[in-house]
């Protein structure tokens, strides 16, 4: 039988196994596949640790806002009220897992601090069973001072049921207002139409010129440009008109007795042209603290707010000191004019345009606002509502501070 001999095979040195590189390919590939894998996992777990953090932090902040809002004092009720907003935005998911660590008051302050330890889909392989994502956030509920100043078309125009929506509209706006809850918050009610009613109470004051005016109502005219368009009296009187007419309604200097201004509004009625740099020249004039009116607020972090509304373009101008002109388009720059240099005193400007068809018009009011959100185009009485309801919602906003 035949037999097979094996091959004679030399003995490997241990040299030549060193310099052997079969099989290292395929090794560096298995180590590398596994870090790539395991990087791949680790970057799945950190993005979704990332989501679930944005998530915690934006439901925390909400929840500063409501809480510093509600103004809850009792230890207790705050806890309780911080755990029952958790439950309702992670249902069947607070507890363990998530929860509020800390929340407390301090004045007007709430701060608060919560956690979520999310789980991990690949981390436990090496080792992490779970994320524990904590944010904190804080609000304040804003009680600066707020002076406002509503500048309302009373004019001709405004006749019937037009002027009726204004009234209710208004007196709900300061019912809304007064429940602000703020003690820093003063309003003032600036009727306008071709002329404005000072008030026939500020007769011998420095800064009016009443020289051969007679009755009840005072109506100011304008000082000759370039004074037209400045808001301090200074040492030139604001002179008043003989024989004019303008608003029963006088101005409502800046207070905090909403009573006083529901009856201002209540007394409104529709009469005269429209000369919108009167409204807003007196509109201004109660937010500054120099004479005609000094009732402003002289503090550095207050907020100064005009909200200026009419039904229609302008129809009068100014003719020396009175407005008896009929130049709109002398008007209008005086308008813009205004409105830039209001804007320029650091008052933010909302503007309403209320049943106005005029493009003109409407966008004299658009430039007129501080900003886009600011410009209200109102079609009907609904809309009128909404805005007045929109603008007093902006002023009761709350802010984060951290």
């Amino acid at each position: 039988m035949m037999k097979f001999l094996k091959p004679f095979v030399k003995p490997r040195t241990t040299k030549q196994f060193y310099k052997d590189t079969c099989g290292n390919v395929g090794m560096m590939f298995a180590v590398t596949a596994f870090a790539l894998i395991g990087g791949l996992a680790v970057a799945i777990d950190i993005a979704n640790g990332f989501s679930a953090q944005a998530r915690l932090q934006n439901t925390t902040d909400a929840l500063a806002l409501l809480a510093s809002r509600d103004g809850i004092e009792d230890q207790a009720e705050l806890e309780a009220a911080a755990q029952a907003y958790f439950e309702q935005a992670y249902p069947n998911q607070s507890g363990d897992r998530i929860e509020v660590v800390s929340i407390s008051r301090t004045g007007d302050r709430v701060d608060i601090e919560t956690r979520n330890n999310i789980d991990t889909f690949f981390a436990p392989i090496f080792g992490n069973d779970d994320l524990n994502v904590r944010v904190k956030s804080s609000s304040i509920f804003s009680q600066q001072s707020l002076d406002i100043a509503l500048v309302l078309d009373t004019t001709g125009s405004m006749q019937g049921a037009k002027i009726a929506t204004l009234r209710n509209n208004a007196t709900e706006l300061m019912t809304t207002l007064e429940g602000f809850n703020n003690d820093k918050l003063r309003v003032s009610i600036v009727p306008f139409a071709q002329y404005v009613n000072v008030g026939a109470n500020q007769r011998g004051q420095a800064w009016l010129d009443t020289n051969g005016v007679t009755g009840n109502t005072v109506c100011a005219g304008s000082r000759l440009a370039p004074l037209n368009t400045v808001v301090d009296a200074g040492s030139e009187p604001i002179p008043a008109t003989p024989n004019a007419t303008c608003p029963t309604a006088a101005i409502q200097p800046l207070t905090n007795d909403f009573n006083a201004l529901r009856r201002t509004v209540r007394s409104f009625t529709a009469s005269g042209f429209t000369y919108a740099p009167a409204g807003l020249m007196w509109g201004w004039r109660t937010l500054d603290a120099r004479a005609p009116f000094t009732e402003a607020s002289t503090s550095g972090n207050g907020q100064k707010v005009l909200v200026f509304m009419t039904d229609g373009a302008n129809t009068r101008s100014v003719s020396g000191e009175t407005h008896n002109g009929r130049n709109r388009d002398d008007a209008d720059d005086v308008t813009a004019q205004v409105c830039n240099n209001i804007k320029d005193s650091d008052v933010t400007v909302y503007t309403i345009a209320f049943e106005v068809s005029d493009t003109t018009t409407q966008n004299l009011l658009r430039n007129c606002a501080s900003g886009a959100g600011n410009f209200f185009n109102a079609q009907n009485a609904t809309d009128l509502a909404n805005a007045f309801s929109n603008i007093s919602a902006t002023l009761n906003e709350l802010r984060i501070t951290s």
